[in-house]
């Protein structure tokens, strides 16, 4: 019950055009929803569609999931759809997540020259993600325009070439990330726990922002670096590099960029900016200070807490005056729960009823930032 209130009571904070629909989709059968599997209701959605994909059942212990749930298997999105999970690290010990394996985005349907055909405009929010998010049938005419990845936690690669305006913002992201052939790149308060191929599809993004993420890596020796930042068969250029901490990572592998007020700690390489690459007020080998991450570097989990403690030097230090890191700029919501009102509070008023009576509840719902 709890949950099927939930799914009607969410679709009464969306506001659709007339020819918009909220399609939901559960594989639980104690819970129903339109549809038992996220493809089948994208194969029926028209564009502009919102799918909420209902979370199923996981234990959380000390913030590591125990049982993962359902896997709602590999999907590919082929209009211009908004797809919402519950988010991949939910603070509650008996907890929901969305889950999925690798997410498609196909623009092989694109008509050329119509920019909001195919994949393009489409958003992902509040999944878990545990294969590859990548781009199919592109070409040089029928490019991904408008996407936005957030709010999910990808344990595969990212594999997103030829595109315009892309934003891929408050996300974990576990694997390697690929560009190359991108125009007006938004890359901002991720954590990132593995390299970027800023060059592997050609060129170099041009209008590339990086900002107010937090590149981790595990070492096993002091001053040494899980792997450089920017790699590939070239160096990324031109972008603009700002309010990051990179921490056991080298922020290598830039040429020609602007480095402004980031923070670099325990890396071989730490001093930017180098080379050819500009810019002040850095704070090379600076202990950012988190609340909660080991003094040694670690792989990501969600028991970390990447928020400045008190005292950091990266307190109000942005180039915008908030925090340099996750939680300065448009900020960070560990949970990954997506951008949609939710419920805090849900209370049964009646202790019991008969049949034919009314059940009286309270609920109280709260905008999620």
């Amino acid at each position: 019950m709890k949950t099927t209130l939930t799914l009607s009571i969410l679709s009464l904070f969306f506001s659709f055009s007339a020819f918009a629909t909220l399609r939901t989709v559960s594989n639980d059968p104690n819970n129903p929803a339109q549809y038992t599997g996220i493809q089948a209701a994208i194969n029926a959605a028209n564009a502009g569609d919102t799918i909420y994909v209902e979370a199923t059942y996981v234990t959380i212990q000390n913030g590591n999931v125990i049982n993962g749930g359902s896997n709602y298997g590999n999907i590919t999105i082929n209009k211009r759809i908004t797809l919402l999970g519950s988010g991949y690290n939910p603070s509650q010990d008996i907890a929901y997540i969305s889950t999925v394996g690798s997410v498609t985005l196909d623009t092989s349907v694109a008509a050329v020259g119509v920019p909001a055909s195919g994949a393009s405009y489409a958003v992902v929010s509040g999944l878990l993600i545990t294969g590859q998010v990548n781009l199919a049938g592109y070409t040089n005419n029928v490019i991904l325009n408008n996407f936005t990845l957030e709010r999910c936690w990808v344990q595969g690669q990212i594999l997103i070439g030829y595109s315009n305006n892309l934003t891929i913002q408050q996300n974990v992201l576990s694997g390697a990330v690929y560009f190359g052939n991108n125009t007006n790149l938004i890359l901002r308060n991720n954590i990132l726990n593995y390299e970027m191929l800023p060059t592997y599809y050609g060129p170099s993004p041009v209008n590339f922002t990086i900002t107010n993420n937090v590149f981790i890596g595990s070492v096993t020796a002091v001053n040494t670096a899980a792997y450089s930042a920017f790699t590939n068969y070239g160096p990324l250029l031109n972008a603009i590099i700002t309010n990051n901490i990179f921490y056991a990572v080298d922020p290598t592998g830039a040429s020609g960029c602007t480095f402004n007020n980031n923070i670099t700690f325990a890396n071989a390489n730490p001093t930017v900016p180098y080379g050819t690459n500009t810019g002040s007020g850095n704070l090379v080998n600076t202990n950012p200070v988190f609340t909660n991450y080991p003094i040694g570097s670690a792989n990501y989990s969600p028991t970390y807490n990447f928020q400045l403690a008190t005292g950091s030097p990266g307190k109000n230090a942005g180039t915008d005056g908030t925090d340099i890191g996750l939680y300065g700029g448009i900020g960070f919501v560990p949970t990954g729960a997506p951008n949609v009102p939710y419920i805090e509070h849900f209370v049964i008023n009646n202790s019991s009823i008969s049949v034919g009576q009314n059940l009286n509840v309270s609920i109280e719902a709260k905008a999620q930032k």
